[in-house]
């Protein structure tokens, strides 16, 4: 779980490419448009809260984070950082963001 939230922080902090994550571009501009682009996007952001409420679920009964909420609640807020995360790195370029973003996922997990 941390490696996945970590590896998400350094795609969009542009480490791994370009800076921001196209999703939540894509989000914003298809959410009220019907068709196969906005299907994709639902896929693929329901594949990403599983892979996190999946690593979550094996981190709770590994005994590694501590929080026993549902894993699904836990990916739901880890998205949430994420985003803040996106906001403040990439248009505030606030250099305490991953710090911050960091602490977000401690207190998450917790």
């Amino acid at each position: 779980l941390t490696a996945l939230y970590s590896n998400h922080l350094d795609w969009i902090a542009g480490k791994r490419g370009l800076p921001g994550c196209p999703f939540v571009i894509f989000v914003q501009e298809f959410d009220d448009h019907n068709g196969d682009v906005r299907n994709a996007l639902i896929m693929s952001q329901k594949l990403w809260r599983r892979a996190l409420a999946s690593a979550a679920s094996v981190a709770q009964q590994n005994q590694q984070i501590n929080r026993q909420a549902h894993p699904g609640q836990i990916a739901f807020e880890l998205v949430g950082a994420a985003l803040a995360f996106q906001v403040s790195h990439n248009l505030l370029r606030d250099r305490n963001t991953r710090d911050q973003a960091l602490v977000a996922f401690n207190q998450i997990i917790n």
